[in-house]
């Protein structure tokens, strides 16, 4: 079994090989490239998130907090990840690669080789 299947690494090399299968070119810079720039976006996107969130709770740094601001620090830690999770759990449900296409795939670019 192979310890990186299910993991972001594993389905990163899957990708690769189902884009070479179906456009007939490899293209392993551009792939790994753009997921190094998709998980910088994300990044940014919910470091800009949280401070907007807190903010928009009341947060006051130094200060003893309102309820509202730890309401939100609280969803910040649970609730929201959570969903995420969720939403993930959600997408990865529609990965297209069985193990038996995974392996025609590979079969089929072995023999363009």
């Amino acid at each position: 079994m192979d310890p990186f299947k299910y993991t972001g690494l594993g389905m990163l090399a899957d990708c690769v090989d189902y884009a070479e299968w179906k456009t007939g070119v490899r293209a392993d810079g551009a792939v790994v490239s753009s997921m190094s720039f998709i998980n910088k976006l994300g990044a940014a996107i919910a470091g800009s998130f949280s401070a907007f969130y807190l903010g928009w709770a009341g947060y006051v740094a130094g200060a003893h907090q309102s309820l509202s601001s730890l309401h939100a620090i609280r969803n910040m830690n649970a609730l929201i990840p959570g969903i995420f999770i969720l939403i993930s759990i959600i997408i990865i449900c529609f990965y297209p690669l069985s193990e038996k296409k995974y392996q025609t795939m590979i079969s089929e670019l072995e023999r363009k080789k």
